[in-house]
């Protein structure tokens, strides 16, 4: 269905076109109506019109001049002229500036049918050569442009001395169409691939303003079908061996404008907006975050890893590919625990490695991140915690055996094979008190039995179960039972 835009200032007729004609059967769509040239030329820009079918007298601009403003901001919007008798000569001038057809309002509604029908023929073997064209240069440029991205630009750049990148991530509002431009000395080509948009202007021999001009150009029209409305635009190389680190730092600005929503403009311009937004990164190492994993401290490990993608984004000298390096290694090194404890996880890693290398966004990374490490951190924990059941048990069963020697928490995790950490919380998990209340419980019942059962002296009995300092004992005892041992074996002597 082809875009129709009607342009007439007598109501009447306007009305009449609208209702009569069954334009949907022709294979048109109404999209918008104006009621002189002015109005005509704005709405034939803002609404896309494939076809405008216009009265040549009307106010303010007629339709002759406004066709030829048409054709000169688009050459393939077609027009049909309604022609009166004394504007014949009008309709003639029209031909020659490519306006399509001329109908005249004696016989319109029948006139209306044949060239409309001749019209889209017209169109639909100029849309399946533009298709044709189209699909031979996105082959091409697809991969020319991808090439490009990987520091081989080839030499389909040569001769160009101004280059420049403009990235953006497509909303979901609508497909981007815009058309290739390759002369002899401009060109304007893209690719859209996963909702992502790369496209690149080259030019010899013309002046930076121009240029300039150009490039924003392309940036505006692509705006409306842009993510949040932002399109990055790099700074202009003099050749395409500098397309690389320039797409780093467009992709790197599209995260900083995500994160600072309605912070920036929608056109960012990387020569003058990146520079005041980007901060020095903390030392958050792939080492110190690994340590946590292995230390079984998974909270600490999300967390640090969080913290490190977070600061990324307006990191300086942090962009897409570190922030893959990153996540692929700690991805990896997670795997491996996964795999110790033959977890149905191991297969989630390769699948988000295989994401990540075809992501340009750190955020995007961030986020694919941490939505592999929650259920893989759950899992680990789980199995790690079933595991730790049984060598909690025989720790357990040495303090309730040596507990009158100085047995510290690290002696008691490394005798079982576990880290400090890991063996505190587990151990707490397990038995429902930590390791010292645990500890501290099974030598005051022992203290209990002994100044019931024997005469030994309070010091004594301090010694047998662990306490060196009769008063740290005392002190202990008495928190413990609200009462001192002396009186502790008077009330329960008789018992």
């Amino acid at each position: 269905m082809y875009k129709l835009l009607i342009v007439e200032d007598e109501e009447i007729l306007r009305n009449g076109l609208i209702t009569t004609i069954d334009w949907t059967k022709l294979g048109f769509q109404i999209v918008g109506c104006g009621r002189d040239g002015q109005e005509g030329l704005l709405k034939a820009k803002q609404l896309e019109a494939d076809v405008v079918l216009t009265d040549i007298r009307m106010p303010k601009m007629n339709g002759l001049d406004m066709a030829r403003q048409i054709k000169q901001f688009n050459n393939s919007i077609e027009i049909v002229f309604l022609s009166g008798y004394d504007e014949f000569s009008y309709a003639k001038q029209g031909l020659d500036i490519g306006v399509f057809n001329y109908i005249m309002k004696l016989n319109m509604y029948e006139e209306i049918e044949k060239v409309f029908t001749k019209l889209k023929k017209h169109l639909d073997n100029t849309m399946r050569s533009i298709s044709e064209i189209a699909e031979l240069n996105d082959i091409k440029y697809k991969k020319n442009i991808t090439d490009l991205l990987n520091g081989t630009p080839g030499d389909w750049l040569n001769g160009m001395d101004k280059i420049s990148l403009i990235v953006c991530y497509l909303n979901d509002k609508g497909s981007y169409k815009g058309s290739y431009e390759i002369m002899k000395d401009y060109m304007y080509v893209y690719l859209i691939e996963d909702g992502l948009y790369i496209g690149i202007c080259a030019s010899a021999k013309t002046a930076d303003v121009m240029f300039s001009a150009k490039v924003m150009n392309v940036a505006r029209s692509l705006s409306p079908y842009a993510l949040k409305g932002n399109v990055a635009i790099s700074e202009i190389v003099e050749n395409g061996e500098g397309i690389g680190d320039e797409a780093l730092k467009a992709y790197k600005l599209l995260d900083i404008a995500e994160k600072k929503e309605g912070r920036l403009p929608n056109l960012l311009l990387c020569r003058k907006d990146l520079q005041e937004h980007l901060v020095k990164p903390k030392s958050i190492l792939f080492d110190e975050i690994e340590k946590q994993l292995e230390l079984k401290r998974y909270t600490y490990y999300s967390n640090l890893s969080n913290q490190w993608f977070e600061e990324a984004v307006t990191a300086e000298d942090i962009y897409y590919k570190d922030a893959r390096k990153m996540a692929e290694r700690l991805a990896l090194k997670l795997q491996d625990s996964l795999k110790e404890v033959n977890s149905e996880h191991v297969s989630d890693v390769d699948e988000f490695i295989q994401y990540i290398n075809s992501s340009y966004s750190i955020i995007r990374i961030h986020e694919e991140f941490m939505k592999l490490i929650k259920p893989a951190l759950i899992s680990l924990q789980k199995i790690n915690f079933n595991q730790a059941g049984a060598a909690i048990e025989e720790a357990v069963k040495y303090i309730n055996k040596n507990y009158d020697k100085q047995i510290s928490t690290k002696e008691i995790a490394d005798m079982i094979n576990l880290s400090t950490p890991y063996f505190s919380a587990s151990f707490k998990k397990i038995t429902g008190e930590n390791y010292s209340n645990y500890l501290c419980n099974i030598r005051m019942e022992k203290a209990c039995e002994l100044l019931v059962t024997t005469r030994l002296k309070v010091y004594e009995i301090s010694h047998m179960v662990g306490y060196l300092d009769e008063k740290h004992f005392s002190k202990m005892f008495s928190k413990q039972y609200n009462m001192t041992p002396a009186t502790y074996r008077k009330t329960h002597k008789n018992e």
